[in-house]
């Protein structure tokens, strides 16, 4: 996440706030109407550095007790539970943008000629990583509205009816999307199969086809068909607790990757934590891969990534899955579900020179019999003969 989002987000959720708790806001409020400056801080764990806070005046009355900062207003935020008693104002507000989405928790409590509050937010992006920081508010009565306020403030009573039809649309919308979203996550999660790890695999190293040559003589040749092959990742990303799960899916497609015997990986397995090599195995027709590790950094925080994942080969196909989790100090965060197939579309323009590993029974290659043309036409004119 960017921290240009931080001061964003932070903006939107308080314009929406204003809009909606101003038609249910309560006469007995303990607040001087008037000119006030209010001053917001956003405190984040982690950061290397403090924000500074910033200060913003504004005419507030008893109908919007919720300060508006000076920004545009976001059609992807939604305010929903909204309450009011005595001198205290709550509310819940949920946005999404092109990064991800965010949800926070505001409380301001009155008393007079001064407020003090807080917001609580979790924002969850893409890929499902969570980040969660504190917007501290606080605000004192300066006295009357200037004249550009109070034209501010008409222009705002102005846009209240149209803000609430428009958020209770959005509202109504974001939950069939959120509802949406989970459905289509789910339908991926439900294909996701990772193949079992056999005692007996081998280590396949997926660089060096010399050092493979005791993994293929004790568990088979891998049964796939070299050539250009289409591959797919179906993605699907579930975050969050129990009470407020998120989820995303997204797809990966390419159709024009070359598969063969020595490399019959694409974009699938990635590296650990801290850029070092997963280890995987082989038996049979199945590739299995398993890794856990922490990031580097350490410190307070320990980020830990456990994965498991695996491919089978049927020839001119493959199947397999990858599920990846990654905790913050021992607790869940986020688990990603990968859906992984594979499908031989036509052999390659050139084939790879012959294998010094293989077995005896193999034919010799096409690239063998080019390669000897070449090198001695004259011998090569005899053998086509039969001299």
């Amino acid at each position: 996440m960017k921290r240009r989002n931080f001061f964003s987000i932070f903006r939107t959720v308080l314009v929406y706030a204003a809009i909606l708790l101003a038609a249910s806001a309560s006469e007995g409020v303990d607040m001087q109407e008037g000119e006030w400056e209010y001053t917001s801080e956003v405190v984040m764990e982690g950061m290397p550095f403090a924000i500074p806070p910033t200060k913003t005046r504004q005419c507030l009355t008893k109908k919007d007790i919720v300060p508006e900062p000076e920004s545009e207003k976001d059609k992807d935020c939604i305010v929903k539970d909204q309450q009011i008693s005595g001198n205290t104002v709550k509310w819940t507000v949920i946005c999404k943008d092109k990064d991800g989405t965010s949800e926070g928790k505001g409380v301001i409590t009155y008393s007079g000629s001064s407020y003090k509050g807080t917001m609580k937010m979790t924002m969850t992006d893409k890929k499902g990583s969570t980040e969660q920081m504190t917007i501290k508010m606080s605000g004192k009565h300066l006295g009357p509205c200037t004249k550009e306020t109070i034209a501010a403030k008409k222009e705002m009573e102005k846009q209240l009816t149209e803000g609430k039809n428009k958020s209770e649309q959005a509202l109504k919308q974001f939950e069939e999307d959120k509802a949406k979203r989970k459905k289509e996550a789910e339908a991926i999660i439900a294909r996701v199969k990772v193949p079992d790890e056999d005692k007996n695999a081998c280590v396949f190293d997926t660089e060096s086809q010399e050092k493979n040559k005791g993994c293929e003589s004790s568990v088979g040749i891998l049964n796939i068909k070299d050539g250009w092959w289409e591959v797919k990742k179906e993605l699907a990303t579930v975050s969050g607790s129990e009470g407020q799960k998120f989820y995303s899916s997204g797809q990966q497609e390419n159709k024009g990757i070359i598969l063969t015997q020595e490399r019959p990986f694409d974009m699938h397995i990635g590296d650990g934590c801290g850029g070092e090599k997963i280890v995987v195995k082989r038996s049979g027709n199945k590739l299995t891969w398993r890794h856990k590790c922490d990031y580097p950094g350490g410190g307070k925080y320990t980020t830990t990534k456990e994965l498991k994942g695996g491919i089978t080969f049927s020839g001119e196909s493959y199947d397999g899955g990858i599920i990846e989790k990654l905790y913050s100090n021992g607790k869940e965060q986020s688990t990603t579900y990968t859906k992984l197939t594979g499908n031989y579309l036509r052999g390659r323009a050139y084939t790879a020179q012959k294998r010094a590993y293989t077995s005896s029974d193999r034919q010799e290659t096409i690239s063998d019999k080019t390669k000897d043309a070449v090198g001695n036409p004259v011998k090569s004119i005899k053998k086509l003969f039969g001299w």
